[in-house]
C-alpha cells in the first residue's frame, strides 16, 4: 500500500527533522524536538460496505498516525470497537477517554492518544457539554447527541513543562449548543493554571462568533493560521470527496505566546481512498531543530514532488511516502469477511454452513464467493486455510472450532492474540 500525501503546509521541517538531536557539536545543547499535536475525526464505526466502512479504513488511519507520529492526538468519533483494536497497531501510544453515552464504553469518544515516551499524564477527565456537565450522557441546548470534552494534564518529559490538552467534538445540529459549549469550555479553562491546547471538530467555521470568542477570551491562536494566514485552501471536512477549498471546522488551538513552528492539513490518500471524511490537522509547538546538510528527511519521506511548500522550506523535490512504511496490515479472522474486527450474524452462519457440511474447500471460482470457500467435500485446497480451522487444520470445522467463532460473535469483537491457539482473543478477554 502506498500513501500519497497531499499536504498544505509550511515550515513542516520542524515536524520531521528529529535526527539533528545531539549532532550540534561538542558543547552545544541537544535540540529538543517540538511537541507535535494532531486532531483527527476518524469517522464512526460502520460495517456497511461503502467509503465509510471501518474495516478497510482502519489500517489507513493506523498508518497515517504512525507515519506522522504526533506526541498527542485528539481523535473524534472514535468508538470503543475502533480505538481498542487500533491501539495495538500504534506502538508507543496509550489512550484515555470515555464513551459519550454512558461515561463507560458506550458511544463515541473524544479520545486522547499520547506517546508515553514523551508525555506523562498527571490528571485527566471528561465533562459533558450540557447543563449538567458531570452527568454521563447528558444532553442540553437542542444538541443532536451527547457532546463531550476529554482533557488531560501532561508533563512533557523532554522539557519538564506541564500543560493541558482538551479534545472536543461539538454538535453538528444546534448552534445554541455550540455557543454554550464554547462558554462552558472557557469556564473550565479559566480554572486551569497551566497553558491549554485545544484539539477538536468544532463544527464551526473560522469566522463564527463562538470561534472568534474562544480565541479572544482565552488568548488562543489557530496554529494553522499562524503558518498559513491567507490561504483559502483550508477545507478539513470533505465527506470522502477530497478538495481543498472550503470551510475549516477542525482546529488545534495554542496559547498566543506559544512558538508554532509548523502546521499542516494532511490530505493523504491510499490508492485513491481517504482514511476518513475529515482531513487530520497537525501542528508543531516549539522551536524547530536546525537541520544540517544530509540530516533530517531521508529519501522517500515527506511530500510528493515538493507539493505545498512555502518559501522553499520542507522536503526535497521528488520525495514521497515509501511503500510499506507505517504499521503492518492487521490480521483478521477469516470468518470476518468485511474485516471490521467483529463477527456478524451472517458471518457466523457462514461458519455454521461449513460445520453442518462436515467439510469445506477452496472455491473453484473464488470471485463468486465472499470468503473464497465452498461448503462440502472438494478437491481444491490451494487457497489459505480458514483460520477457524485450527485444531487440527483438517479442512473441516469441529464443534469446538465453531464455538470459538461464537465467542467472537458474543463478545462483540476480537483482536490478535499470539498466545491463543488460533491467534485471536475475544474482545471481552482483552477489555481493560
Amino acid at each position: 500500500m502506498k500513501a500519497l500525501p497531499h499536504l498544505l503546509l509550511a515550515g513542516l521541517i520542524a515536524l520531521t527533522a528529529l535526527s539533528s538531536q545531539g549532532d550540534e557539536g561538542e558543547g552545544a545543547g541537544a535540540c529538543i524536538p517540538p511537541l507535535k499535536l494532531m486532531t483527527f475525526n476518524i469517522r464512526f464505526f460502520s460495517a456497511t460496505p461503502g467509503v465509510d466502512q471501518w474495516g478497510p479504513r482502519k489500517p489507513l488511519v493506523e498508518d497515517l498516525i504512525n507515519r506522522y507520529a504526533p506526541d498527542a492526538a485528539g481523535l473524534q468519533e472514535a468508538e470503543y470497537i475502533q480505538w481498542f483494536f487500533m491501539l495495538p497497531k500504534l506502538p508507543g501510544y496509550a489512550a484515555l477517554g470515555v464513551g459519550r453515552n454512558d461515561g463507560g464504553t458506550g458511544g463515541e469518544y473524544a479520545l486522547i492518544l499520547y506517546r508515553t515516551e514523551r508525555l506523562e499524564v498527571l490528571d485527566s477527565g471528561t465533562f459533558w457539554y450540557s447543563e449538567t456537565p458531570e452527568v454521563p450522557g447528558s444532553i442540553s441546548w437542542g444538541a443532536n447527541n451527547p457532546r463531550i470534552c476529554t482533557w488531560a494534564r501532561f508533563r512533557d518529559k523532554a522539557t519538564d513543562a506541564t500543560f493541558y490538552l482538551a479534545n472536543s467534538h461539538l454538535d453538528n445540529g444546534s448552534s445554541l449548543s455550540r455557543a454554550n459549549s464554547v462558554d462552558l469550555l472557557l469556564e473550565r479553562m479559566a480554572a486551569w493554571e497551566d497553558p491549554v491546547y485545544l484539539t477538536g471538530d468544532f463544527n464551526m467555521g473560522e469566522t463564527s462568533t463562538p470561534i472568534v470568542k474562544l480565541k479572544s477570551e482565552a488568548g488562543l491562536v489557530d496554529t494553522f493560521r499562524v503558518v498559513e494566514p491567507d490561504t483559502n485552501e483550508a477545507k478539513t471536512f470533505h465527506d470522502f470527496s477530497g478538495g481543498t477549498v472550503g470551510s475549516k471546522i477542525d482546529y488545534i488551538f495554542a496559547p498566543a505566546e506559544a512558538v508554532v513552528s509548523g502546521a499542516a492539513i494532511l490530505r493523504d490518500t491510499y490508492d485513491g481512498k481517504y482514511p476518513s471524511d475529515h482531513y487530520p490537522v497537525i501542528a508543531s509547538i516549539g522551536e524547530a531543530c536546525a537541520v544540517s546538510e544530509g540530516e533530517g528527511i531521508t529519501e522517500g519521506e515527506g511530500v510528493l514532488d515538493g507539493e505545498g511548500m512555502a518559501g522553499g522550506e520542507g522536503f526535497a523535490d521528488g520525495e514521497g511516502a515509501m511503500e510499506g512504511e507505517g504499521s503492518s496490515p492487521p490480521a483478521y479472522q477469516t470468518a470476518d469477511i468485511d474485516q471490521d474486527s467483529r463477527i456478524s450474524l451472517p458471518e457466523l452462519l457462514r461458519v455454521v454452513q461449513f460445520y453442518n457440511a462436515g467439510a469445506f474447500a477452496c472455491s473453484p471460482q473464488p470471485e463468486e464467493t465472499e470468503d473464497g470457500y465452498v461448503p462440502g467435500t472438494g478437491d481444491d485446497f490451494s487457497c489459505a486455510p480458514h483460520t477457524a480451522d485450527y485444531g487440527p487444520e483438517d479442512w473441516s470445522i469441529s464443534l469446538s472450532e465453531l464455538l470459538r467463532v461464537l465467542q467472537f460473535f458474543n463478545s462483540g469483537g476480537y483482536t490478535e492474540c499470539p498466545e491463543a491457539e488460533d491467534g485471536f482473543c475475544p474482545l471481552e478477554r482483552m477489555a481493560p
